[in-house]
């Protein structure tokens, strides 16, 4: 096996690859990627057995074959190479020299034939979404799935059509993050449940550009397909809880407020947080005004913003971090926070359409 590339290429193909690739497998051969020399490319493969992940790399191919190489030591020796080309050579006995200007490595690689393939997905409900507007939703979701393991289902984020509509949700137990897409066609109809991590590499892999991200479930698995590159995964098993059900539209106390200005307090607001001192923060609504204040061991906090308020006056507090994590993923310039109870949930959506609606419980407070 004979090729030359571009290392930057290359470099690129390795770190989409490595993706995929666990470092604590006790399968060694899942520590390396597999290379394919194929007429004009190289296809590079990372898989973990739960998501796997095969991506190509523009060649001149001088021979074709197969060899899987330590992911990462190949990925910091092309990282490292002097030349904007390099060119790799692997022998019968898998010995893999890689040259580029006046650098020259001799590694050892592995037989491929052990290397798993990756599942087959075809004939699955299939959905077609801008890359640019994919990676962006998952921005906006993924930060609300939960790590608690014991609760695996909401370590996943929900995909599902809904009419002419694909909706992605994250639950953590004390937030939920819901975002809504509006397709022109579609004619699929599923739901399935993503690892977050995979969402999450998803999101590094997408282009900002308008090219198509491709969607397709079937059985227990989903792939992920963009040009050169596809990503497989397997799909958790169980019951989502019900999204529908907490994104609630009674409320007794109703804002609307500029984003802008309820960022910056509570980017001031968590300044203080940290995890060996927590607090919550106390919003106290009335008369159009805003005021955010906190008292910890680190000092006391004391902010105050212009509203719009429709209803009664309110006092309700929140985890200062978990509710900037949201309001720092909305694009929209104004957004409404409806408050059911002093104990209850709020909800923010934007003013008009159901683009987003984000959820976070009340905490007691502690000022």
């Amino acid at each position: 096996m004979i090729f030359t590339c571009n290392r930057n290429n290359l470099t690129n193909a390795i770190s989409i690859a490595q993706k995929a690739v666990d470092p604590r497998t006790t399968y060694s051969i899942l520590e390396g990627i597999l290379f394919v020399a194929e007429e004009g490319k190289v296809v590079l493969t990372g898989n973990n057995l739960e998501m796997g992940i095969r991506t190509e790399c523009p060649a001149t191919v001088n021979e074709t074959g197969s060899v899987v190489i330590d992911s990462r030591i190949i990925g910091e020796i092309v990282k490292k190479l002097p030349e904007d080309t390099l060119t790799i050579s692997v022998t019968p006995a898998y010995d893999i020299t890689i040259v580029s200007g006046s650098a020259e490595f001799k590694i050892k690689g592995r037989d491929a034939e052990g290397f798993p393939g990756l599942p087959v997905v075809a004939n699955g409900e299939k959905i077609v979404i801008s890359q640019q507007e994919m990676k962006e939703i998952i921005r906006q979701v993924i930060f609300a799935a939960s790590t608690d393991e014991t609760k695996k289902v909401l370590t996943g984020i929900l995909i599902e059509t809904d009419e002419n509509n694909v909706v992605v949700v994250a639950i953590d137990g004390i937030r939920m993050a819901l975002r809504r897409s509006v397709m022109t066609q579609m004619n699929s109809n599923f739901s399935c449940i993503v690892p977050a991590k995979t969402m999450g590499d998803i999101g590094k892999i997408l282009s900002d550009d308008e090219g198509d991200l491709s969607i397709t479930v079937s059985n227990n698995q989903i792939l992920f397909s963009v040009p050169g590159t596809e990503v497989v995964s397997r799909i958790l098993e169980g019951k989502y809880l019900n999204y529908r059900n907490l994104a609630m539209t009674d409320y007794q106390t109703k804002l609307v407020v500029n984003t802008d200005q309820l960022l910056s307090c509570l980017e001031r607001s968590v300044l203080l947080y940290s995890e060996s001192r927590k607090y919550s923060i106390k919003l106290d609504i009335n008369n159009d005004i805003l005021t955010i204040s906190a008292n910890s061991e680190g000092g006391k906090i004391k902010d105050e913003m212009p509203v719009n308020m429709e209803g009664k006056p309110m006092t309700i507090s929140f985890n200062p971090r978990l509710f900037y994590e949201i309001v720092r993923v909305i694009e929209e310039d104004t957004v409404v926070l409806n408050i059911c109870t002093a104990l209850g949930p709020c909800t923010i959506k934007p003013v008009s359409g159901d683009s987003f609606v984000y959820t976070i419980a009340a905490v007691r407070g502690t000022n």
